[in-house]
């Protein structure tokens, strides 16, 4: 799953890791709510976690740091 590796530096769940890259797919809390099957206060819950775990406090930030902190990912290129 992408981002495992982020989550595991950081010390997030599994839940708490859906929820970040549902928010990083450009998803509001209502969306990723809704396609995560939870409320939106277990949204907002699971980002404040997210937020006291990566030493961020906003979302923007947040993403950033996923991104900065994610390789990515590269296609192959035929041998010459």
């Amino acid at each position: 799953m992408p981002g495992e590796a982020f989550a595991k530096l950081h010390g997030l769940t599994g839940g708490e890791l859906r929820v970040l890259l549902a928010l990083s797919q450009g998803l509001s809390g209502t969306e990723a709510a809704d396609m995560l099957g939870i409320s939106e206060p277990t949204i907002r819950t699971h980002l404040q976690h997210i937020f006291s775990k990566t030493g961020t406090s906003k979302q923007l930030d947040l993403l950033q740091l996923l991104h900065h902190s994610t390789p990515p990912i590269r296609t192959l290129e035929p041998a010459h």
